[in-house]
């Protein structure tokens, strides 16, 4: 019995992927995978400042999920620090903070402190 799967896979490097033609081909016995590389550009999270309050806001609904917490909210002082930040990490570092701050603060509002602590 032959079955045949067509498959897309998607890969994530942070690093840039060289020396890859445009499509190269691994054969191994019944299997062939198609490489397609598509270089998809995603701009650091300090160049896309107007969505950090998106994000902060989803990341708070999943850690709050979490960690069962309810009603925790971030007021606007401390998300408009949040979006003028620097965010070497981008968003996972973004990810990281919102959900720290929910899992060790005892506050209904995240403030600063709790937030970015010393790295203000």
């Amino acid at each position: 019995m032959v079955v045949i799967v067509a498959l897309r896979l998607m890969f994530e490097s942070f690093q840039q992927v060289i020396n890859l033609s445009s499509s190269s081909f691994i054969i191994k016995p019944f299997v062939r995978i198609c490489i397609t590389v598509l270089p998809l550009v995603v701009h650091t999270l300090r160049n896309r400042q107007g969505d950090i309050p998106l994000l902060v806001h989803h990341f708070l609904k999943v850690s709050c999920r979490k960690n069962e917490r309810v009603g925790v909210s971030i007021p606007l002082e401390t998300l408009e620090a949040l979006v003028h930040y620097d965010w070497p990490g981008n968003v996972r570092e973004l990810e990281t903070v919102i959900e720290r701050a929910v899992a060790i603060g005892h506050r209904q509002e995240l403030t600063l402190q709790d937030v970015l602590g010393d790295q203000q």
